[in-house]
């Protein structure tokens, strides 16, 4: 249907699009042919919706823009963490994420959210992948005991006939 469209690219619209777009939807909305009663309250409620969001987005967009400096430098504060040495970034993140969350109530810049987002996604990578070489290790080291272990049981078995050397 032609309002679900509308309303699909009216939620597409990001940024300095957005009042276009809703200006665009609103005449092209007003134009289309009527519809059946039932149809109607569901496919201009999809609109209405869209339209509602999209001017929402738009003004946390202006709050974004009018807080750029402060949302930037906490993008390259992440960045720079995203650079260091694991443990030392993973115990700083959450505290600048903390900052980002907050400072981003009712504030987005797409640009500086994807920035940020990457960089949190890169540290959960990085976290999952020495994660996985900790326990390759932990893993080898309990086969090495095992082995071990093994075989004392095989020479506490055969009891005084150990050698010195063996037993050693």
């Amino acid at each position: 249907d032609a309002r679900t469209a509308l309303a699909a690219a009216i939620d597409s619209a990001e940024g300095e699009a957005i009042p276009q777009a809703i200006a665009h939807a609103r005449e092209e909305w007003a134009g289309m042919a009527p519809l059946a009663e039932a149809d109607r309250e569901r496919l201009d409620g999809q609109v209405s919706a869209a339209l509602a969001a999209a001017e929402r987005r738009h003004a946390a967009y202006l709050a974004g823009l009018s807080r750029r400096e402060e949302l930037l430098a906490l993008v390259q504060q992440a960045e720079e963490l995203g650079g260091q040495e694991l443990g030392a970034a993973r115990a700083a993140f959450p505290a600048l994420d903390a900052k980002w969350r907050e400072a981003t109530i009712g504030a987005d810049l797409p640009d500086l959210r994807s920035r940020f987002e990457a960089v949190a996604a890169t540290l959960r990578s990085r976290g999952r992948a020495a994660r996985e070489e900790q326990a390759q290790k932990d893993q080898h080291h309990l086969d090495q005991l095992v082995r071990l272990a093994d075989r004392a049981e095989a020479l506490v078995a055969r009891g005084s006939e150990v050698s010195l050397r063996d037993a050693d």
